[in-house]
């Protein structure tokens, strides 16, 4: 299935199982980057992919990927991204800025919690988001697929 129309003029929403697809892809890749990284404590999926409606903007933009990271310090080989907010930095793997799903680039974002404002973007991203990775190796559950 291509994907379901919400309404012509916002979004085209992929199916679920293809949401699924993405979302089981992203928790793999998540294992395999953050395992080695022993700062890295928690890593929550946020934005459309958690809430189920993850796909092409209506102006035809792929939707954006956001990994909150909660982690004691920054590895030195990520890169910079551009501004955050007040409880972020945003920063991109160096060798993966992009999630090509099917000739699509989704941006890859890693959303690292600044110092001192876990409790500001955890009330930030209740709820918009679900854990896919926590230092103990346990996942997260989505309800909505």
């Amino acid at each position: 299935m291509a994907g379901k129309k919400v309404d012509a003029a916002v979004d085209t929403v992929y199916s679920d199982g293809t949401q699924r697809e993405i979302l089981l892809a992203i928790q793999k890749l998540a294992a395999e980057r953050f395992r080695v990284l022993p700062s890295v404590r928690e890593v929550r999926l946020e934005g459309s992919l958690s809430t189920g409606d993850f796909g092409i903007s209506a102006a035809g933009f792929p939707d954006d990927i956001n990994l909150v990271v909660f982690a004691d310090r920054i590895p030195r080989e990520w890169r910079r991204a551009g501004v955050g907010r007040m409880w972020y930095s945003l920063y991109n793997f160096p060798d993966m800025p992009f999630f090509l799903y099917k000739g699509k680039e989704h941006a890859l974002d890693l959303l690292v919690v600044a110092r001192g404002k876990k409790q500001a973007a955890r009330e930030a991203i209740r709820d918009s988001s679900g854990v896919i990775y926590l230092r103990k190796g346990e996942a997260g559950k989505y309800d909505h697929f």
